[in-house]
């Protein structure tokens, strides 16, 4: 793929966004979605038309029709059938342009006869006819611009207007566009591209074995560039590439802070649960290897817990997050017995165990009083899955994926992001005895937790190089690009979050949900581990 960035990607979303610029290709909308907004577009843009034309006294002096009636056929095009190439602003304004101007000058050649009133019909005929091929001839076909070629010959009104009609019906298609790009860029995009498509990079070739690229192999000998955001090229060029990566990166993650309706907002300190939490974590014998997970998790539930009313189960959800941090951490990994942590989980074995692990089983266990029975039942089994995939990732480190092996990507992500608890710590017990209001939204919110941390973290993993995370293994198994993966994930995650939102309905549950998301994309924001500053900028933090 093109490693060069977009030209457009270094201004802000809030501004390339209403010209048709997207990081990623947005969703599939519903059909009415689509429908309704072709509905809206079509009556606001034939009505600024007819508003311009049909009551400035400018226009009216001169006898301008209230509306060149081919721009009702563009309509159809700029509102209804966005995505086609007969539809982009090269082909509306300039098909228009050069019809109006071929239509004109013919007409004018007849009208040169004395028998120009019965040969209209000819004039007419030839004007569309040349204008099919202009257009052709000049990329610039746009159909309701064949009628905007004929009407000089066929309309005394627009016949009357002489060279005045060029500027009308250039000044018609700038209307048209303008309305276009307001209304079509609410939900959708428009235009696809300004003048020309963007044409597919042709593919290089495969590398000799050896070679020191960022490229993995299959088991089926198929190789699969996995390289950042843009692909990277050779390794000679990554001071370039880093400009790339920041470059795509930024518009990645500003357009899924768009889609997703993210704020940024103050995180506030809890000062009772950090004292609660520190004296627990003082009686650690590795309190000070643990002391960067101990601060990192408070920051965590200060940004995403935050709504919780039960002091208690704050608590319990900082010293699971802590021990969590600390298990995951490369330094602490090595020297835990993870082999015998289900074993002595199910003998009962780990009772008075300080280690880590010991006590890391034993907040779990400890979530049935804040948290109702089957979603306490889940964290547990969450907890267990995350030990298991610890030692699923040292087993399977530096095996080569096989191309059909994408269901085991996803189940090795869906394990080792402990996303069931903590989609479960969003509705604890005292606020939610049952867990009936929530139950069915747990999928979406662990697709959600999984893939906004992919999203947030594929920056600073493709910095160094770290290809070793979901989005470059599903580019690997599926043949496809990282930044085709991106793209789809910022889609299906944003997707996820609707459905939650509609599963939970109006009230507390939604609420509590509504505040976990915000929560959750801010922490990862926030964290300098992610170092999503040198991608959004300092104007875009807010100071705590």
């Amino acid at each position: 793929m093109d490693s060069r960035p977009h030209r457009l990607a270094r201004y802000p979303s809030w501004l390339t966004r209403w010209i048709g610029y997207r990081a990623n290709t947005p969703p599939k909308r519903p059909d009415y979605i689509v429908w309704f907004w072709s509905f809206i577009g079509a009556f606001c843009g034939l009505s600024v038309l007819q508003a311009v034309f049909g009551h400035a006294h400018y226009f009216i002096e001169r006898g301008t029709p209230s509306m060149v009636a081919s721009f009702g056929a563009s309509a159809v095009l700029c509102y209804g059938a966005i995505e086609a190439p007969l539809a982009q602003p090269r082909a509306l304004v300039f098909g228009h342009f050069i019809s109006a101007l071929l239509g004109l000058c013919i007409t004018k050649l007849f009208s040169l006869s004395p028998h120009f009133q019965s040969l209209r019909w000819l004039a007419a005929s030839l004007s569309t006819s040349v204008a099919i091929v202009a257009m052709q001839i000049t990329g610039t076909t746009h159909p309701p611009a064949g009628a905007t070629a004929l009407l000089p010959a066929l309309d005394d009104d627009i016949w009357a207007l002489s060279w005045y009609y060029l500027p009308v019906v250039l000044l018609s298609s700038m209307l048209v566009l303008a309305t276009a790009l307001l209304n079509n860029n609410i939900q959708r995009r428009y235009p696809v591209f300004w003048i020309a498509p963007a044409t597919p990079p042709v593919a290089k070739p495969s590398p000799p074995l050896g070679t020191p690229i960022t490229e993995r192999q299959t088991l089926d000998g198929a190789s699969s560039t996995i390289a950042p955001t843009l692909v990277l090229a050779e390794k000679e060029h990554r001071d370039g590439a880093m400009e790339g990566i920041a470059a795509v990166s930024r518009t990645a993650v500003q357009d899924f802070l768009d889609q997703i309706g993210f704020v940024n907002h103050k995180r506030h300190q809890d000062g009772e649960l950090r004292r609660r939490v520190t004296e627990i974590t003082d009686t650690w014998d590795f309190k000070e290897t643990a002391r960067p997970h101990i601060n990192n998790a408070l920051e965590m539930i200060e940004s995403v817990y935050g709504h919780l009313t039960d002091l208690d189960a704050k608590v319990a959800v900082a010293i699971f997050t802590a021990l969590g941090f600390t298990i995951d951490d490369p330094n602490v990994l090595d020297s835990l017995a993870f082999d015998q942590f289900h074993r002595r989980h199910i003998d009962s074995t780990f009772h008075g165990d300080k280690s880590p692990l010991g006590l890391f089983a034993k907040v779990a266990n400890q979530m049935v009083e804040y948290y109702p029975s089957i979603a306490a039942g889940t964290i547990l089994v969450s907890a267990l899955q995350f030990v298991n995939a610890s030692i699923l990732e040292n087993a399977t480190r530096g095996t080569i994926l096989h191309p059909k092996a994408l269901p085991f990507v996803e189940y090795r992500r869906s394990v080792s992001g402990v996303s069931e608890a903590y989609a479960c710590f969003i509705w604890e017990k005292a606020s939610f005895p049952a867990a009936n209001c929530y139950i069915q939204a747990i999928p979406n919110v662990c697709l959600f937790i999984n893939y906004v941390n992919d999203i947030l973290s594929f920056y600073k993993e493709e910095l160094v190089n770290e290809l070793s995370n979901y989005i470059n293994d599903r580019a690997l198994v599926t043949g496809t690009s990282a930044t085709d993966v991106l793209r789809d994930v910022i889609g299906e995650t944003v997707a996820a979050a609707e459905r939650v939102r509609g599963i939970l309905g109006e009230g507390d549950a939604r609420d509590a949900w509504d505040a976990f998301a915000r929560g959750y994309i801010k922490f990862h924001i926030d964290a300098p581990r992610y170092r999503l500053r040198e991608v959004l900028g300092d104007d875009f933090f807010v100071e705590e």
